[in-house]
């Protein structure tokens, strides 16, 4: 093992893969659409250097906060000092702060909560909810006990009991999960070559089998059983991911809307590379593979297109330029409030912050890192 190995064999109780919960007949994973009440973000404080970052957390959490609670992680004083200074320049009333917008001090290493962040479990008999933890990162470990650690200390942001949280032997991110409320899962083909990878070696073969291959490939097949035993998934779908983004990830193509339709992401012609044309014929195969697929309970999707706005040159960390597929989907829904995020997209869902309020992509950008509950 390594250090970040050490780290999790020391503190069990944030690490070790649990039992399933003990009845998951009436449990179901939540959907993008859920009832929320609270909103929760990270923020680290080596975001404070990132000023249309900082500044766009400070415009979600103004506006979030007409619609519900906003809880902020940070991770000491300094960024929590920096914050609500912000807040307070955006015009955030005093007594909204303990009641309405709330902080909660605790370790974590980035602020890529939607993906490292709990997945609520809805049992819909006894009207409760718990968190599923998924693996994350091997060398991001503070962010991979976050689920477990939120859950142990929600009682600090007002809720009447701790969270149970149920750790799941999958390792991946939030974004690239999706669930309806009748139970159909939904993933990537990229998280399937992921799993392949934990093996100790990629299968590049994945990456090329049709969509009727992905469904029975081993590692699909285990997933399936796994999010059956421990979120509720009646089914998982796997769907092909796209070909040249980075992260893998789902959200970047794909947004179910309610139990009958999806939006996914589509490239039309004339395409500018030989990606666009690739990502084209493997979006329409996913458009095709969905509406053709018969729920467990018997009933279809309804597949709507939007369109992908091509390719955009990105300057990495390490300022390093290279070109990125941009996508308008990247969404969540927080009770009226609609945002929105993207790498650097031009535009959003529904909204078109660039547009209507001014926001550079940059600040689009940053709104991938919320997580709502």
């Amino acid at each position: 093992g390594d250090q970040y190995d050490n780290k999790r064999t020391a503190d069990p109780e944030n690490y070790t893969i649990t039992a399933p919960p003990a009845d998951i007949t009436n449990v179901r994973p939540m959907t993008e659409w859920e009832e929320m009440s609270a909103l929760v973000f990270a923020y680290p404080s080596y975001a404070i250097q990132f000023d249309q970052a900082t500044d766009t957390f400070v415009t979600i959490a103004k506006y979030a906060s007409d619609y519900g609670q906003v809880w902020i992680l940070v991770d000491g004083q300094q960024s929590e000092t920096v914050f609500r200074s912000k807040l307070a320049r955006a015009g955030i009333a005093d007594e909204k702060y303990g009641t309405v917008i709330k902080f909660l001090r605790t370790n974590f290493e980035t602020f890529w909560l939607v993906d490292f962040g709990p997945l609520p479990l809805i049992d819909s008999v006894q009207d409760t909810y718990a968190f599923g933890d998924f693996r994350y990162y091997h060398k991001r470990p503070q962010d991979d006990a976050i689920p477990t650690v939120l859950g142990r200390n929600i009682t600090r942001l007002g809720e009447p009991f701790p969270a149970t949280t149920f750790r799941i032997p999958i390792t991946t991110e939030g974004g690239t999960f999706q669930a309806t409320g009748d139970g159909v899962c939904i993933t990537g083909s990229r998280q399937i070559y992921n799993m392949s990878c934990l093996e100790g070696a990629c299968d590049e073969s994945i990456i090329t089998l049709s969509l009727q291959a992905l469904q029975t490939q081993s590692y699909a097949v285990e997933m399936r059983g796994l999010l059956a035993a421990y979120v509720g998934c009646k089914d998982l779908v796997v769907t092909h991911s796209i070909s040249d983004d980075g992260t893998g990830h789902i959200d970047m193509y794909l947004k179910i809307l309610d139990d009958e339709r999806i939006l996914l992401g589509e490239y039309g012609r004339p395409f500018d590379n030989s990606f666009q044309e690739e990502n084209a014929a493997l979006m329409n195969d996913n458009a095709a593979f969905l509406e053709a697929y018969i729920k467990p309970d018997g009933g279809r999707f309804q597949v709507a297109r939007l369109p992908m706005p091509g390719h955009r040159p990105v300057q990495d960390w390490w300022g390093n330029c290279h070109e990125e597929p941009f996508t308008y989907i990247n969404s969540t829904f927080f009770t009226g409030l609609i945002s929105a995020g993207t790498v650097g997209a031009p535009g959003v869902f529904i909204v078109p912050l660039q547009k209507e309020f001014g926001w550079t992509t940059a600040e689009i950008s940053s709104a991938l890192s919320i997580r709502f509950i």
